[in-house]
């Protein structure tokens, strides 16, 4: 979003991710859903097109009505032929 290394941001990302789920803070958490979100559309970014599928998933198994993923981010995906 606002530069960087791309490659560095899935690293940060991931511990965070990480860190969430070893506290058990992934209920209810929209910050976790938040860095679900990022995760995917980095992994898009840097040509993991499953990875950013199952991170997507993942953010629906835990919110299945987050509208940002469900309506925006996983069509997206789907269009550029990685459904």
């Amino acid at each position: 979003m606002w530069g960087g290394d791309k490659k560095v941001a899935a690293e940060y990302l991931e511990k965070s991710i990480s860190a969430y789920e070893d506290q058990g803070r992934t209920t209810s958490n929209w910050f976790y859903l938040d860095a679900l979100a990022n995760l995917g559309i980095v992994y898009s970014e840097i040509n993991k097109k499953e990875e950013a599928k199952a991170t997507f998933k993942k953010a629906l198994a835990f919110e299945p009505d987050f509208g940002w993923v469900k309506y925006s981010l996983m069509p997206q995906l789907a269009k550029n032929g990685n459904e």
